[in-house]
């Protein structure tokens, strides 16, 4: 596919494929948790749809910045964001006042950095090559989970299979799921929440 062709020449390895393929597994095992399987098409379809789009922007992403570099690409937030969650040696507690673009990063998005630094430390020690895929991947896994929770709301609403069809074309194509699944953002876990409060 054009997503698999895109990621293998930005990364130049098979890990982005694999690591999607492992969030489209997941995601398939794991979607009883929020709807009440039907085994119908929409269910094969919307994990399918939603992680073929994001890897595949994931895959353009990766490409602009190995042309263009990082922050003209996703800008000085989301590039310095990036760096520090990628960083293995990066300790907040070596923070000097001198350096007042961590500084600044700390005061914003503290505990998220705690979380995505912890996790490229995991993947590293496990072998796997690091790349901003990684987080992609993850992100996806929460738009399509979050795309379950929809599905199940407009289940209970008593929608017909042409209005599934209907969301799955909606939920797939909408460009904020897409920003949010193939760029290193964290609005992935923002829509995953909502949709979880609105359906609990």
């Amino acid at each position: 596919s054009i997503g698999f062709l895109l990621n293998f020449l930005a990364y130049g390895n098979l890990w982005p494929f694999l690591i999607f393929s492992l969030v489209f597994i997941i995601s398939k095992s794991t979607s009883f948790l929020f709807i009440n399987p039907t085994f119908n098409s929409t269910e094969r379809l919307l994990p399918l749809w939603i992680i073929s789009i994001c890897f595949l922007f994931s895959g353009v992403t990766e490409l602009c910045i190995n042309q263009y570099g990082s922050i003209n690409t996703v800008g000085p937030d989301a590039t310095l964001f990036f760096d520090i969650s990628l960083n293995p040696s990066w300790d907040f507690r070596g923070i000097t006042s001198d350096n007042t673009e961590e500084i600044l990063a700390l005061k914003e998005d503290f505990i998220p950095l705690l979380i995505w630094n912890s996790l490229y430390r995991f993947f590293d020690l496990i072998g796997i090559t690091l790349g901003r895929f990684i987080t992609s991947a993850i992100n996806t896994l929460l738009i399509v989970w979050s795309s379950y929770i929809g599905l199940d709301i407009l289940r209970r609403l008593e929608k017909n299979y042409i209005n599934e069809k209907l969301y799955i074309y909606l939920f797939s194509l909408n460009g904020m799921y897409i920003m949010f699944g193939s760029l290193h953002l964290r609005g992935s876990f923002l829509v995953f929440a909502i949709g979880l409060l609105m359906n609990y």
